[in-house]
């Protein structure tokens, strides 16, 4: 580190967004402490009629060095990629809900058979509703019974 040859100490401090972790992960190695801040707890700079980041910037490197930045903990890198995995699998399955919600409404305006249509993606899924589907578009016929699996 070059702060070290120097033979001063570089700290460093900027405000918690979506790009924190990587910012975080990029300069861990460049500076001798970093601290992530919460902004809407620094009422020194939201609340100044006058904003830019040049002066954001300076009162935030003065709270700094008096100790009284309102820090943010700042989890593993394992940790946040874990939670972003978690995240991501919740978004699929909601999105999977969805599309389970628009068949069934489609099925439920246009097939006359709807009920039997509901329960079947229900207990087996959609893969057994695109067979169903596809049985009865190969048969010619709107009517379950008349259907061979």
């Amino acid at each position: 580190m070059y702060s070290q040859c120097a033979g001063y100490q570089l700290h460093l401090t900027f405000e918690v967004s979506g790009q924190a972790g990587f910012i975080y992960d990029s300069l861990m190695d460049c500076v001798d402490s970093i601290t992530v801040s919460n902004p809407s707890k620094m009422t020194w700079i939201y609340r100044t009629a006058k904003k830019n980041d040049r002066l954001d910037a300076r009162k935030q490197a003065i709270l700094l060095s008096i100790g009284e930045i309102p820090a943010v903990h700042m989890p593993t890198r394992e940790v946040r990629q874990w939670r972003q995995t978690i995240l991501h699998r919740k978004k699929t399955v909601s999105k999977v809900g969805q599309v389970k919600n628009r068949i069934r409404v489609v099925l439920k305006s246009q097939a006359p058979f709807s009920h039997f249509l509901e329960h079947l993606l229900c207990f087996f899924g959609l893969w057994a509703v695109r067979i169903l589907l596809q049985n009865l578009a190969a048969a010619g016929c709107n009517q379950p019974e008349n259907l061979v699996f």
